[in-house]
């Protein structure tokens, strides 16, 4: 499934109407997106990181970080509604997809279950303070926390709190694609 594709199950997911729009919606979700997806190219770039990351799991849950906000202030717990729609949307996602088969043997079966479990709980715990317990996780709240140029430019991007080195260098390409989405 490509990522309109995705979005568009997103958007159809969302607990509130108004957000698609909003300074959470749609084009924060692809923003942060793109920018967990530039976050992993660096790493692979990088000679000290040789870690695998999957992609579907950042991809999936970076597009889905939001999807349970009810308005665009200040809601602690979207995380947590969010958990249980995104493991759905991600589900319907993965038996949608290409490798289909792979949901027919208790192997391919297991290791999607995990993936959407990741999935879940980084939904649910991206907007909670500290650093990410695995390294999907950690993408996808550095991404999310670069995408925070919108509230006023690089100045309001703590880059010494972004826990990954590679983000930390990624600002100017936030500030791009914030332009870019105007």
């Amino acid at each position: 499934m490509d990522v309109e594709s995705m979005v568009e199950l997103v958007v159809e997911q969302t607990l509130w109407d108004g957000l698609t729009g909003g300074v959470h919606g749609e084009k924060h979700w692809l923003r942060v997106f793109k920018l967990a997806d530039k976050i992993i190219n660096c790493m692979a770039l990088s000679i000290k990181t040789r870690v695998m990351v999957n992609r579907d799991v950042v991809g999936l849950a970076a597009l889905l970080h939001d999807v349970g906000r009810t308005h665009d202030g200040r809601d602690y717990d979207h995380g947590y509604r969010g958990a249980a729609i995104a493991f759905k949307v991600a589900g319907n996602v993965f038996a949608s997809g290409k490798n289909q088969l792979d949901l027919a043997t208790p192997t391919g079966f297991h290791k999607k279950m995990v993936e959407l479990g990741k999935i879940a709980d980084i939904v649910s715990r991206h907007c909670l303070p500290g650093h990410g317990d695995y390294l999907e996780m950690q993408i996808v709240k550095d991404a999310n926390k670069l995408d925070r140029v919108r509230f006023g430019g690089k100045k309001a991007v703590d880059v010494d709190r972004l826990a990954l080195v590679e983000s930390k260098s990624l600002l100017d390409d936030a500030v791009g694609l914030y332009d870019d989405s105007l």
